[in-house]
């Protein structure tokens, strides 16, 4: 309840909220009171700077999709794990997973369970840097899959780091991510807390690169057009003068 009253008594007392998506903006409006009127969206983007071209791994034998993050419910850690059993049968698929949280343990514990041999928990890495290297030696970048409330309001960091590197970025279809990703153009989606349906769409990727490479080009060409921090910046701006 503290929590919720500090939220509350925060947005109570501003003149302007801002928040990065429309959905987080409808949330807030529904469990706080929030008006829409003084809310403002602005997209989280990164201050990376987008490669050129997406790196290649043609020729590789591995084929490796990445996972970094908390291990919070909100990711749902849970059905990647999941969905790592259900593709076992592809030895050349490798799940590694960067990050440390609360349900680290229990994943672990999971993934010991279901004698899995394709994923690997690489914990939390001394720099970031050596994180963003492990993003660009990926085919596939995961997104957030949990079926908590807030897993529909917002976009992760993580997804607009994997748009930077032009990577193929799997995530759950949720309200705010379909503010900026559409289907099959720079993102695969999935359905929410669904192993199968995960699993069934990192398959696919493994199989079809021109797919695979056509969703890491949608995406890097999204961030340059839509998010980079100046354009970000002089749209805000502009939306705080009609409030202000």
């Amino acid at each position: 309840y503290k929590q919720w009253f500090l939220d509350w008594y925060s947005i109570r007392v501003a003149d302007v909220c801002v928040l990065d998506a429309h959905e987080h903006i409808r949330a807030f409006g529904e469990n706080y009171g929030l008006l829409k009127e003084k809310s403002l969206r602005i997209f989280l983007s990164s201050p990376l700077t987008p490669v050129d071209k997406p790196r290649s791994n043609l020729g590789r034998n591995e084929f490796i999709v990445h996972y970094h993050g908390t291990y919070i419910g909100l990711h749902g850690v849970e059905y990647i794990v999941r969905a790592a059993k259900l593709v076992e049968h592809k030895p050349r698929i490798k799940f590694k997973m960067v990050g440390s949280g609360q349900l680290l343990d229990e994943m672990k514990t999971l993934a010991q369970k279901l004698g899995l041999k394709n994923i690997e928990f690489l914990g939390r890495l001394p720099e970031y840097e050596d994180v963003l290297e492990k993003i660009q030696e990926a085919d596939v970048l995961l997104g957030a899959f949990g079926t908590t409330p807030r897993a529909h309001w917002v976009i992760m960091n993580k997804i607009y780091e994997g748009m930077v590197f032009g990577k193929a970025i799997v995530s759950a279809n949720t309200p705010a991510m379909r503010e900026l990703f559409i289907n099959r153009e720079n993102v695969l989606f999935c359905r929410v807390g669904d192993a199968e349906d995960l699993a069934n769409k990192i398959l696919e990727l493994e199989r079809d690169e021109s797919l695979k490479e056509k969703i890491g080009l949608g995406a890097l060409n999204t961030f340059k057009q839509k998010l980079s921090p100046k354009m970000l910046l002089g749209e805000f701006l502009n939306d705080l003068k009609k409030i202000i």
